[in-house]
Parts: C-alpha cells; structure tokens; sequence
C-alpha cells in the first residue's frame, strides 16, 4: 500500500478507477478528485500492480480525531485479493499517527452486503440510515463507525 501523491494526475487515475470499480459509474466527477486531492485533509491509500497500475484505492478525509472514507474502489478483477482489507488497515494505521484515538465514520449502500461485510468484519458498526441518499439507483445509505484503537478483550 502506498499513500496517493496529490497530483493531477492522480485525480484522472482515481476518477477512471472508480469509473470501473462501481457499477453505475464513478460517484464522484474527475473534477470532484481534484478538488478534493488539493484539501490538506484529505489522504488517499493505494494498490497498485506490480506494472505500476492502480488496482485499488481508498480515500478519507480527517480533521482532529475524527475521519470519513469517501471512498474505497477495487478494480472488478482484482477483488477477492484482501485489498479492501489491507487499504483499511493502512489507513487506521496512518491516522493512530495523527492522534492516539480516531472514529472512522462511512457510508455505503444499503444493498452492497459485501461492502458492509468488509466493513463490519473490519469493526464497524451501523449507527443510522439516509433515506434515499445515493442516486442511479436511489438508495438509502448505511452510516457505519468505527473507534480506533479498538481495546483487546482478555
């Protein structure tokens, strides 16, 4: 996993990722990435190929000890892989170096089950719903949360 350098070039590589990744097309415009690359607050986690190929990418946005992942987009033929995993425990781990306690909050579609299973096996936890909050199809969204460091039972 490597951290996303915030170029312009970069923004055109998220936005034909995400275009490939989610079925309706990519959520956000090219436009979208750029601007949010140029934010101070913004971080973006990414896989790549051994040819140097962007297969993978999660994207999250801190202030203080709070984040959002805005997004998280695996390339169709590279699922299955852990990377979604793996671009989730990077993260956690970049942020635990900002502040010692971080809550992690997101949204996903209320019927992507295999979002929500990477996310609760990851330890987050459904705390709302927003009614009719996606488009193309309108859907509501899960608001899921996580508290970082989680403490180990004994």
């Amino acid at each position: 996993m490597i951290i996303l350098e915030k170029t312009g070039q970069a923004a055109a590589a998220l936005y034909a990722l995400a275009a490939a990744a989610y079925p309706a097309g990519s959520p956000w415009t090219a436009a979208q990435f750029e601007a949010d690359l140029k934010n101070p607050q913004t971080l973006y986690i990414a896989a790549v190929a051994d040819d140097g190929t962007l297969v993978a990418f999660l994207g999250c946005r801190y202030l203080f000890d709070e984040g959002e992942i805005t997004n998280l987009a695996v390339l169709p033929e590279y699922r299955r892989q852990r990377l979604g995993k793996r671009l989730l425990g990077a993260l956690f781990e970049c942020l635990l170096q900002k502040e010692p306690q971080f809550t992690v909050f997101l949204e996903v579609r209320s019927s992507n089950l295999s979002a929500q299973k990477l996310y609760s096996g990851q330890g987050f936890e459904v705390i709302g719903r927003r009614k009719q909050y996606y488009q193309h199809p309108t859907e509501d969204a899960l608001i899921m949360r996580r508290v970082l460091p989680v403490e180990k039972k004994e």
